[in-house]
């Protein structure tokens, strides 16, 4: 007569989760699952072997899958001569991208120098008109000090008054 645990107890034993559990009773354990007598479902214990040897395969199949993985590595490794090729063509055209891109870099910096010169000999007529203007004032505040002065001290015309 089979003996049947709970799913929760089945989890445990095997170190999964109870859903694990469940997942696995609809692939392959369902011929040894069964209703108990709360209607939960229930497991026969002869699964657990069954279980066992489920999870060795996939044990062996994780072996198998990084066995693979280091036979590409290998492969990328004998394959070197392609790889660096590929560099190469790769760096020929970094290269090529980053000469393009200095010389772009030398046209704007000559514009920038252009336009600084310029900005420069704007400033230097801005203060030579400024002077300019300054020596002009001065010269016509002085007219009318002296406008000033003479209209005080002059003699009036005649006719004036």
């Amino acid at each position: 007569m089979p003996e049947y645990i709970s799913v929760k107890e089945f989890a445990e034993i095997v170190g999964v989760t109870p859903s694990a559990v469940y997942q696995r009773i609809e692939k392959d354990l369902k011929p040894y699952s069964a209703l108990g007598d709360d209607g939960n479902k229930m497991l026969d214990k002869e699964a657990l072997k069954l279980y066992k040897k489920s999870k060795d395969k996939d044990l062996q199949l994780d072996k198998t899958l990084d066995d693979l993985k280091q036979i590409e590595r290998i492969s990328r490794f004998y394959d070197q001569d392609s790889y660096i090729g590929d560099l190469r063509s790769q760096i020929e055209y970094l290269t090529s991208q980053v000469m393009n891109l200095e010389g772009e870099l030398s046209k704007e910096r000559e514009h920038g120098r252009s336009q600084s010169d310029t900005i420069a000999d704007l400033a230097l007529r801005f203060s030579d008109i400024s002077k300019s203007s300054q020596v002009l004032l001065g010269v016509e505040q002085q007219n009318r000090k002296k406008r000033g002065w003479l209209r005080l001290f002059s003699k009036p015309e005649r006719g004036k008054t």
